[in-house]
C-alpha cells in the first residue's frame, strides 16, 4: 500500500512538473510572439521615421531651392518628398508654385487639385490655382483668388493674394 501511494505521489508529481514545463513553454510562445509583434512594430516606426526625417529634409532643400529661384532643382526635391509622403500638403502646395514658376501649367495645377482633393480648407490650394493663372487666364486666377479668401477669409496670404491679381 505504501509503495502504490509513494507511486502515486510520483505521479502526480512527475504530471505536475509536465504540466509547469508546458505552462513555461506556453509563457516562452507568447512572450517570442509578442516580442516578435513589438519587434515589428518598432521596425515599421523606425521606418516611418526614416521617411518623416527624408521628406523633411528634401522639403527644405527644395525650399531653399526655390527661394534662390532654381526652380527645377527645387521641383526635384519636392518631386521626391512627394513620392514619399503623396498626402503632405504642405510639400503639394511648395510643388506646386515650384512647377508654376518652372513654367509646367500642366503639372502645377494636378499638384493643387491634390492638395484640394485632401481636403485643404487654407486657402492654399485656390491660392497657387490664382498664381498660375494670373498671367493666362486673369478672369480664372480671379475667381481662384477670391475662392481662397471665401474658404479662409483669416488668412492674410488669400487676401494678399487677390490684392494681387486685382
Amino acid at each position: 500500500l505504501r509503495v502504490e501511494r509513494l507511486d502515486a505521489v510520483r505521479r502526480q508529481s512527475a504530471e505536475r512538473v509536465d504540466l509547469r514545463a508546458e505552462a513555461e513553454a506556453a509563457d516562452l510562445g507568447i512572450e517570442l510572439r509578442c516580442g516578435l509583434r513589438i519587434a515589428g512594430e518598432v521596425a515599421g516606426i523606425d521606418g516611418r521615421m526614416n521617411s518623416l526625417v527624408e521628406v523633411s529634409f528634401l522639403f527644405n532643400q527644395g525650399q531653399l531651392a526655390y527661394r534662390a529661384g532654381e526652380y527645377m532643382k527645387s521641383v526635384d526635391f519636392l518631386g521626391r518628398a512627394a513620392l514619399l509622403d503623396p498626402k503632405n500638403a504642405r510639400v503639394l502646395y511648395r510643388l506646386g508654385r515650384a512647377l508654376t514658376n518652372a513654367g509646367d501649367d500642366v503639372a502645377a495645377p494636378e499638384r493643387f487639385l491634390e492638395m484640394k482633393a485632401l481636403g485643404s480648407n487654407s486657402g492654399e490650394p485656390e491660392r497657387g490655382l490664382a498664381y498660375l493663372y494670373r498671367y493666362s487666364d486673369p478672369n480664372q486666377a480671379m475667381r481662384y483668388a477670391l475662392e481662397a479668401t471665401a474658404v479662409d477669409p483669416k488668412n492674410h496670404h488669400n487676401w494678399n493674394c487677390l490684392g494681387i491679381i486685382q
